[in-house]
C-alpha cells in the first residue's frame, strides 16, 4: 500500500470516529433535551446541541447555519439569507460587536465517549 493510501485510509478513518462520536452526541441530545426522544429528527437534535454550544447566540448560529449553506453549494442562497440576516433592525449587523460564546466544558459532552 502507498502512502497516499494509507492517508487517504487515515482520513476516512478519522472521519468515520467524528461521525460515531457525533451520532452518539446526538442520540444523548435526543434523550436529554426531548419529552419523546424515538420520534425527535437528527435535524431538531442538532439544531439543539448547536444553539446550545453556541449558548443561544444568534450571531454565532448564523454564521454557522451560512457555513453549512456553503458546504453544500448553496451560494445563491447564502447571499439572500445574509441579506435577510443583516436587513433586520437588530443588534447583529454587520460591524457591531456581540459578546464571544462561551464553549462546553469537556464535562458537557465527555458522556458522549
Amino acid at each position: 500500500m502507498t502512502q497516499a493510501n494509507n492517508t487517504s485510509n487515515k482520513y476516512e478513518d478519522d472521519w468515520e470516529l467524528i461521525e460515531d462520536a457525533f451520532k452518539k452526541m446526538i442520540s444523548f441530545v435526543k434523550t436529554k433535551s426531548f419529552i419523546d426522544a424515538d420520534s425527535t429528527s437528527d435535524a431538531d437534535a442538532i439544531a439543539t446541541l448547536v444553539s446550545r454550544y453556541f449558548r443561544w447566540s444568534p450571531q454565532s448560529v448564523y454564521e454557522c447555519s451560512s457555513s453549512m449553506f456553503e458546504d453544500v453549494n448553496c451560494h445563491e442562497f447564502i447571499k439572500e439569507f445574509e441579506d435577510l440576516w443583516y436587513k433586520e433592525d437588530q443588534p447583529y449587523k454587520k460591524g457591531k460587536e456581540y459578546q464571544p460564546v462561551a464553549t462546553p466544558t469537556t464535562q458537557d459532552v465527555e458522556v458522549c465517549f
